[in-house]
């Protein structure tokens, strides 16, 4: 299953900085590179990660560049996670047949919430997802054809 590991947008007035886009904006720019994504993306050899705040993308670029995946796995925070809901609208309004996974700490302290939050979100890890998502992509639409699933 292609798949995209998503640091996602950030939105405005949020600079996107420090991996977790913290409510705040800086003089300098500085980003932390999402490596909480690299170890599944190294793991699948059909997929890649995008960094999307260093590169000031905008939710319809994001969705743009997931036309071409079946499966994305957004990392999203507290403070960005209204903001990643409407971004899995989006990425539905593009491709209805692709597979959303939320992780991060968001969804690991309020996976019932986060998941009935929006039809979207196919499913969510709220453990260390790692070896979740990688399973997943390796086992496809076996796994939940029908979506809404806490793992973890």
């Amino acid at each position: 299953m292609k798949t995209l590991f998503l640091n996602p947008p950030s939105f405005e007035n949020f600079d996107g900085g420090a991996g977790a886009r913290w409510p705040a904006t800086r003089e300098t720019e500085s980003f932390w590179y999402a490596a909480e994504l690299t170890y599944p993306a190294g793991v699948l050899s059909d997929s890649k990660l995008r960094d999307a705040p260093p590169r000031k993308a905008t939710s319809t670029q994001t969705a743009e560049v997931a036309r071409r995946y079946d499966f994305v796995v957004v990392f999203t925070s507290c403070v960005g996670f209204q903001s990643d809901v409407r971004l899995a609208r989006r990425l539905k309004d593009v491709k209805p047949e692709i597979k959303i996974a939320f992780v991060g700490p968001h969804v690991r302290v309020q996976p019932t919430e986060s998941l009935k939050a929006s039809r979207d979100i196919d499913f969510i890890v709220r453990a260390e997802f790692d070896h979740a998502v990688v399973e997943f992509a390796r086992q496809a639409l076996q796994l939940f054809p029908q979506g809404g699933t806490v793992l973890g």
